[in-house]
């Protein structure tokens, strides 16, 4: 399975020849934290979708309620929204599956990978290498790496 660098990643899913402009860097538990000096780096801006759930919430509220729906929509928004760059570096995307059910992921890597055609902003989403449960299945990540869109700086 080839994957690529970041850049490499960034490259690709920023040019408007892809139907479905999002990729995936796996990084490794080290770089966790680190992921506004790398979208810097890149050139891209770097959206936490943990702050961005938080920042709709209402006042007082005492339970999020997410769904998988609920993230696809923050996705989508991050994808559409107006007057930014022409790709982000998505991250804490594995802090708010890890409170959804198995299906419920699978079916948001599946609308990542299979069902964003052209949004206006490429989405480079980082996931930590080590949490295998919430990661794409094998045959999403060869799909990704066979696109070119997958990344994995995790050794």
């Amino acid at each position: 399975m080839e994957v690529k660098t970041p850049s490499e990643v960034v490259k690709l899913i920023r040019a408007t020849i892809l139907r479905i402009r999002n990729g995936l860097w796996l990084l490794p538990t080290t770089s966790l934290g680190q992921e506004r000096n790398e979208a810097a780096r890149l050139l891209v801006d770097a959206v936490d979708l943990r702050q961005r759930l938080i920042r709709h919430l209402p006042a007082d509220t005492r339970f999020i309620g997410l769904t998988d729906q609920k993230v696809i929509e923050l996705l989508d928004e991050v994808a559409e929204q107006e007057g930014q760059s022409d790709c982000a570096l998505v991250y804490n995307l594995d802090l708010l599956l890890s409170h959804l059910k198995q299906q419920e992921i699978k079916y948001i890597w599946q609308h990542v990978i299979e069902s964003m055609p052209h949004r206006s902003c490429a989405l480079l989403i980082t996931m930590p290498a080590s949490a295998t449960d919430l990661l794409p299945s094998d045959e999403q990540l060869v799909q990704l790496a066979r696109e070119k869109r997958l990344a994995n700086t995790a050794k």
